[in-house]
């Protein structure tokens, strides 16, 4: 069994984060999502790297990146209380587990520090009893139409 280390990006991550953002477009396509903007991109994580965090997960035996979180503290839209807004959390296929979900968590739950933790799933995976299991309330849902 691997053992796993989560750690805070930074600017000198740049090119382990692009490695494993490149595996996720190849899931992308079965998601029905666009391709990857290599300049967006890079400009959208220099602003969560200094906005939010970019926890990476890395399998210790292999000395191998294999997953990520990516989120920022914002505002509800009608009050100034803050929430933690998670974007994005990406794990390799052959790593999904509910134990590396559950420490990935426990990382996101420990930097709220209390405050609320709001997650949109806006891919085709379902993971209504995932996020259940993990205490998450359902609370509305995403649905989008896509260019027809």
């Amino acid at each position: 069994m691997s053992s796993f280390h989560f750690y805070e990006a930074s600017n000198k991550n740049m090119d382990e984060i692009f490695e494993i953002l490149n595996e996720f477009e190849k899931e992308a396509p079965a998601l029905d999502y666009p391709h990857i903007h290599r300049a967006k991109m890079k400009q959208t994580l220099m602003m969560f790297l200094q906005k939010g965090k970019i926890i990476l997960i890395k399998d210790l035996d292999k000395n191998k990146i294999v997953g990520l979180t990516i989120f920022l503290f914002t505002e509800y839209l009608w009050s100034k209380e803050q929430l933690l807004s998670i974007q994005v959390i990406y794990i390799l296929k052959e790593y999904r587990s509910l134990k590396l979900f559950n420490q990935t968590m426990d990382i996101v739950k420990n930097q709220a520090k209390g405050r609320d933790i709001h997650l949109s799933i806006s891919t085709k995976l379902m993971a209504d009893k995932l996020l259940d299991r993990y205490g998450f309330e359902k609370m509305g849902g995403l649905w989008r139409l896509p260019n027809v």
